[in-house]
Formats: C-alpha cells, structure tokens, sequence
C-alpha cells in the first residue's frame, strides 16, 4: 500500500513507521524539519514542512495514497488545536478514495455519545490537567463525524505506555483510569484497520491485555 504517515517522530509514530516498512508498505511522512536517521530506511519519501501548511500537506499525500495513518499528538509547545486542523487539511487535500485512520485518546467523545461515570470523572479530570488537548481531540471527532462521505475509522487507546506487545482488546469492556495500552499494540490496531473495506466511522475504546497497572 501507499501509506502517508503524520506524527512519525513521535513515540506511536516511530512505532508505526517500523510497521509500515516490515509490511512493505511504500510510506510518506511529513517533518517539519530533517530528523535524525529519517534517510535511514529505504521505502520511504520525506516531506518536509508544517502539517498546517496546505501546501506541504497535499505534497505529502500524492495521488496513488491509499491510506493515512494520523499519529499526531500534543505536547505543551504544540498549537492549539493542532490535531483538529491538520485532520480538516487532510480531508480536503487526500485522494477521495484513501482511508483516514487515525489515534485519538481515551478521553475524548464523539458529539451526542453518552459516557460512563467513570469516564465523566476522567474527563473532569482532563479538563483541569490537559484542557487543551481534550478540546482539540474532541473537535477532531466532531469534525470526522460531519464527513460520513470520507472513509474514516481509529482507535481511542487507554492511557498509553512504552513495552512490548501484549495483545489489545477493543471495547467490550467497562472503562477504568488503570487499563493501558502498548505504543505497539496501538500501532497494531491501526495497521489492522487499514484495509480499505474495513469497518467506517467509529473509533473504539482499546487496551492492552495484560497490561493494566503500569
């Protein structure tokens, strides 16, 4: 597949890239400027600029792109709403017949969904701490859920953490502050969503098997 890549240098993204290139896939990333050993691998083609910038956007997603995987996230120098900008740049610019698949976080609602009490709690909680980030990943899903016509689909991890894989489940089960989920197994469950005739237009809950208390 042709695989455009954001957030790449990040600690999902990084997790990500390694999968795309073990899969064979033809992958594309976006930098704002040369990272260290980003020529490293062959399979991939470097672009570099803002993931706000229009125009590096659309150089980063050529025509042949059958897929997006999203992996941006928020830190205290990012801009605001990041996420939520660069998702509305993308779906303007990429070709009508990719998938966007895209990691959110575990706090983070679609309008109109009904959380849990525990999840009312966490999301209290968020707003006192990361108030920013909260707002920027709940627009994000606002903004996706206004597109039914973009074939879109991601993933809401549990509180994310370094280690290795140990299986992931999606939804089925109740929400607590102490799942976790892998930086691998979030990257698995994204590449497992990138079949084009995969499920659309929802973003599950996930988190590790075993790894509930680190």
């Amino acid at each position: 597949m042709n695989i455009t890549l954001y957030g790449s240098t990040g600690q999902l993204g990084r997790v990500l890239l390694m999968h795309c290139l073990s899969a064979g896939h033809q992958t594309t990333t976006l930098l704002r400027r040369p990272f260290p050993d980003d020529d490293a691998h062959h399979g991939i083609k470097t672009v570099y600029g803002s993931g706000l910038d229009e125009k590096a956007v659309a150089q980063s997603l050529p025509e042949n792109t059958d897929a997006v995987l999203f992996a941006v996230g928020m830190n205290r120098s990012s801009e605001n709403h990041l996420c939520s900008t660069m998702t509305e740049t993308i779906l303007k610019t990429m070709p009508a017949s990719a998938r966007f698949v895209f990691c959110s976080c575990w706090s983070a609602l679609f309008p109109g969904e009904k959380p849990s009490f525990l999840l009312r709690c966490a999301r209290q909680y968020c707003r006192q701490t990361t108030p920013l980030l909260l707002q920027d990943k709940d627009a994000q899903l606002a903004l996706l859920a206004h597109h039914p016509e973009v074939n879109w689909c991601g993933i809401r991890p549990m509180r994310l953490v370094s280690g290795p894989s140990q299986e992931y489940s999606r939804g089925g089960f109740g929400f607590s502050p102490f799942f976790r989920t892998t930086y691998d197994d979030c990257a698995q469950a994204m590449m497992n969503l990138l079949p084009a005739k995969g499920t659309s237009h929802e973003a599950p809950f996930i988190r590790s098997i075993k790894s509930t208390t680190h």
